[in-house]
């Protein structure tokens, strides 16, 4: 048994419709009730890292980015990695930015 296995099999039993595919469906279909953009304002004024992979959700986490420059935030960096959703083949990438961008703030 994998580490994360015995999770994976727990939570497919109390979820067993739930897929990555019918998540995202009920993102898009809850999209306004599940505004990030709303929060804008408030993380314009902090530092902000956006990461995104080739998944479903890197067009909101675009205009998330987006939506923050807008209200004037100058503290957002923003990566995209080629690669899934869990970052599979790209961790250590993934670590650099993460470090790299820690290490810059004061």
């Amino acid at each position: 048994m994998h580490k994360g296995e015995g999770i994976d099999r727990k939570l497919a039993a109390e979820l067993p419709d739930v897929t990555a595919e019918s998540m995202v469906d009920e993102l898009a279909a809850h999209a306004k009730e599940f505004v990030v953009a709303g929060t804008a304002a408030g993380l314009a004024q902090i530092p902000v890292l956006a990461i995104t992979a080739n998944d479903h959700l890197a067009a909101q986490t675009d205009a998330l980015v987006v939506a923050i420059n807008a209200k004037g935030g100058t503290r957002v960096t923003a990566a995209h990695l080629d690669t899934d959703h869990s970052y599979s083949d790209r961790r250590i990438a993934l670590e650099s930015i993460v470090i790299t961008w820690l290490s810059g703030l004061n």
